[in-house]
Formats: C-alpha cells, sequence, structure tokens
C-alpha cells in the first residue's frame, strides 16, 4: 500500500514544518523558530 504524504514548510518569524498523511488523515505539525528556506 502506497501512502500519500505531503510535506509542508514555511520560514520567517512562525516558521515550522509538517506532514499530512492522505490515506489515514494523520497530520503533524512543529513549529520551530529560527528555520530558512
Amino acid at each position: 500500500m502506497a501512502l500519500s504524504i505531503y510535506v509542508d514548510g514555511s520560514g520567517g518569524e512562525n516558521s515550522g514544518y509538517g506532514y499530512f498523511v492522505k490515506e489515514t488523515g494523520e497530520s503533524f505539525y512543529e513549529k520551530k523558530q529560527g528555520i530558512t528556506n
């Protein structure tokens, strides 16, 4: 079974990264300061 995993990240003051698994509906997002690009 293949999973479709979407990874999202953003920079700036409100930076962070996260992922979303389409098949299970699982999502996770963690804010981390100081990430660029």
